[in-house]
């Protein structure tokens, strides 16, 4: 394993890549620049390879200005159990979606293309993380501060995704801190012909340009260091490094 860059099935299905020609599977997390990256990735997929919508209309219509669509994004039916199978019987049907866990991801794809495919994601400092994430999706629900957010909403841990029964299930966890180079480093490792291009989807919702140091109280510190606990002690992230 290349282990770190230290070296609702139900509802509205949003975004996925799983690429059956270069044998990857990209596990999406939060607020790492994923929907670039997706964007840029899809550019080299085949035509058998999983792209699924974009919820964000905007994002979807970029891709299309690039002549890139969704497909594949179907579960086959033998993936199926319980009542899906009875769900799908009334014209139900099951779709990989945003942020998919890699545990659901292999129960969908199953073991063998999961065990042998290179699955990678992207981290990023949680303090810087929770503030990104916070401006996201204060765009639309307008929080009267960052405190009334970390009441409401919660926290933008991954962990979970890129894990499964709490142990790493990925090859390779790239950071957002230092994405182009881990990204080139993936693309090299697949024979990807990646040319350096990634469009800045979402970058525009952060208004705050402000250092993660220079809005946090410390109780909200904090707080995200008990949310990310996991995250702080296996990447040795440390505030303000």
């Amino acid at each position: 394993m290349d282990h770190l860059s230290i070296f609702s099935p139900l509802g509205i299905i949003k975004d996925m890549l799983l690429s059956h020609k270069y044998k990857f599977i990209f596990v999406k997390t939060r607020k790492t620049a994923g929907t670039s990256m997706e964007i840029s990735l899809s550019r080299y997929c085949g035509p058998d390879d999983i792209i699924t919508p974009f919820l964000n209309p905007e994002d979807e219509a970029f891709r299309r200005e690039l002549n890139i669509f969704p497909r594949n994004d179907l579960v086959p039916l033998r993936r199926y159990r319980g009542r899906e199978i009875l769900k799908w019987l009334r014209g139900w049907r099951l779709r990989y979606w945003d942020h998919m866990p890699a545990k659901q991801i292999k129960r969908f794809i199953g073991d063998e293309i999961y065990n042998t495919y290179y699955k990678f994601c992207f981290e990023r400092n949680p303090w810087d993380k929770v503030i990104s994430y916070y401006h996201w999706e204060n765009r639309k629900h307008k929080y009267p501060s960052l405190d009334d957010f970390f009441s409401r909403k919660p926290l933008c841990t991954d962990y979970s995704k890129y894990s499964i029964n709490g142990d790493i299930a990925v090859d390779f966890i790239g950071r957002y801190e230092n994405l182009m180079e881990d990204l080139q480093a993936v693309c090299q490792r697949l024979g990807i012909p990646f040319d350096g291009w990634m469009p800045r989807a979402k970058a525009s919702y952060r208004k705050d340009k402000r250092e993660y140091r220079d809005i946090l109280t410390l109780p909200q510190k904090e707080f995200i260091d008990r949310c990310f606990e996991k995250e702080i002690q296996l990447f040795h992230y440390t505030y303000g490094g």
